[in-house]
């Protein structure tokens, strides 16, 4: 086994390696996870008006079933986000700043959180828990502080590059954004692997926005489309190229694989909703998948894709067209 000294060398240098920031999120909380010897962490960034918190990484198993974010001061991450400080507890359900939410798989146990600053800015958290209570020690504190240290600049960095082509209202890619799929879909390409994509339709969004207001059909947007990046690998690009439709580019994986994963995309799409009883607004999701064609354009497989997503759409929506 290395040592923790070794781990951290070694994290040094992967940092070098890293070419996109989900790549140096991963890094942090696969790290993370291994130095502490735990089953689950998680490294959340600040969104654009750096007034929530969204995950952008996990190692291991989610702790719940759906996807949430946490603004400043709410709960233990907004907690160490808005005040900079760590927290180190040995029983997180028990803390007053704990916020309990829906669809947890098991107690959180033991809880240590600490803030990713740059240049006295807090851009995010990095936490990790473990079911037996009271395992966090003043060690693992520490070790956690010089890992957040050692990526917090270069991910400040990365984030700073990467808000020019995010589309703010959802957190997925705009439309220039595609240049950052395609430049990682040429790469897997150029190794003999497969691309295939994913285009996604919000089914009646307009509609939504005439009954509920704009402003609720844009939020229930949001919300599927955090369900979706919580469903794609940190390698996959969602990319938000119309008013109401996506586009997935997955690396590695073949049709069936991709019609496999657009259905899990349809389903976690379909938990999502916003209100209660009558007044609940929620949505589904028709989708298109295709393998890219060595030969052809990206924007000829785009196009395809979309084919496919009208397909299902006259279909009767909420279903899976594979083409």
């Amino acid at each position: 086994m290395p040592s923790e000294t070794e781990l951290l060398r070694d994290v040094a240098l992967e940092m070098q390696q890293a070419e996109s920031v989900e790549e140096l999120m991963q890094l942090l909380v696969d790290r993370a996870a291994q130095l502490l010897g735990v089953p689950r962490c998680t490294a959340w960034l600040l969104d654009p008006t750096r007034s929530k918190l969204l995950v952008s990484a996990r190692a291991g198993m989610p702790l719940h079933r759906a996807s949430y974010e946490y603004r400043l001061g709410q709960g233990l991450l907004g907690w160490i986000a808005e005040h900079v400080k760590p927290i180190r507890t040995g029983n997180a359900d028990a803390d007053l700043r704990f916020l309990p939410r829906p669809g947890m798989v098991e107690k959180m146990g033991s809880f240590l959180g600490v803030p990713l600053v740059s240049n006295g800015t807090c851009v995010g958290v990095l936490a990790a828990v473990n079911p037996e209570q009271d395992y966090f020690s003043k060690r693992h504190e520490d070790l956690m502080v010089v890992l957040a240290g050692l990526l917090a600049p270069q991910l400040e960095a990365a984030r700073l590059q990467r808000l020019a082509l995010l589309d703010e209202a959802t957190g997925a890619f705009n439309r220039r954004g595609l240049s950052v799929a395609y430049g990682r879909a040429e790469e897997r390409l150029a190794l003999g692997e497969p691309v295939a994509m994913i285009a996604a339709g919000v089914d009646h969004l307009a509609s939504a926005g005439e009954r509920a207001g704009w402003s609720v059909a844009e939020e229930l947007l949001r919300r599927i489309v955090q369900a979706i990046l919580a469903v794609l690998r940190p390698a996959d690009v969602l990319v938000r190229y119309d008013q109401g439709r996506l586009l997935a580019v997955l690396l590695g994986t073949e049709l069936r694989a991709a019609a496999e994963l657009a259905d899990r995309l349809r389903r976690a799409a379909s938990s999502v909703s916003i209100g209660e009883g009558e007044q609940a607004v929620s949505s589904t999701l028709s989708l298109g998948v295709v393998e890219h064609r060595r030969g052809s354009t990206f924007d000829e497989t785009v196009e395809r894709a979309v084919q496919a997503l009208a397909l299902a759409e006259r279909g009767g929506r909420d279903r899976v067209v594979a083409g």
